[in-house]
């Protein structure tokens, strides 16, 4: 079965803590399943579960393939698959949002500014111009990644989108336990 990029909201509740607890998880599998072993590494001693999962094949006009065991080595000009964690406030609610994008860039800042267009981004500024979504510690995004630096044993393929490409990224979203799988 072929292999596929995933990106994997997996939530739990740790010992001592008052609420749910999430990160996003990046892994190589033909299905879900096939991750567990290394979900349960990425976050060991906690009874975890999914809120959310998509399969990564198709960004904007960009086809995404894993090949195992090829290494893309990325010039400064290659294109890299970037995942942005923007987070936002809107007064009264006590929380702060977050919107998880995964964006097609040349580099960190390149993927910034395409971020910065997004409707979470653009939704969370208020009226007086000032900043209440962020992107960075520095009061613009909160987290930055490039995904091809955290997919260790393949290698991540980034092309133009062809006809007959594959359309559409598998997305679910709702709690499913591991135990489901």
């Amino acid at each position: 079965m072929k292999k596929k990029l995933f990106m994997v909201l997996l939530g739990c509740r740790p010992v001592g803590r008052l609420t749910e607890q999430h990160d996003v998880f990046f892994g190589i599998g033909s299905d879900l399943l096939s991750l567990v072993p290394a979900m349960k590494k990425f976050w060991p001693g906690v009874n975890l579960h999914i809120d959310a999962y998509q399969s990564i094949e198709i960004i904007d006009n960009y086809t995404i393939t894993v090949n195992e065991g090829q290494f893309f080595h990325h010039d400064k000009g290659d294109l890299k698959l970037f995942f942005i964690n923007m987070g936002g406030y809107k007064p009264p609610l006590f929380e702060e949002m977050h919107s998880k994008i995964l964006v097609v860039a040349k580099s960190i800042s390149e993927a910034i500014c395409i971020a910065k267009t997004d409707a979470f981004y653009v939704d969370h500024q208020n009226n007086e111009g000032r900043l209440r979504s962020h992107i960075d510690d520095k009061f613009d995004i909160d987290d930055v990644l490039n995904v091809n630096d955290l997919i260790l044993d393949y290698g991540i393929e980034i092309r133009k989108f062809a006809n007959g490409d594959v359309t559409e990224n598998e997305l679910k979203i709702g709690y499913i336990p591991l135990s489901n799988l």
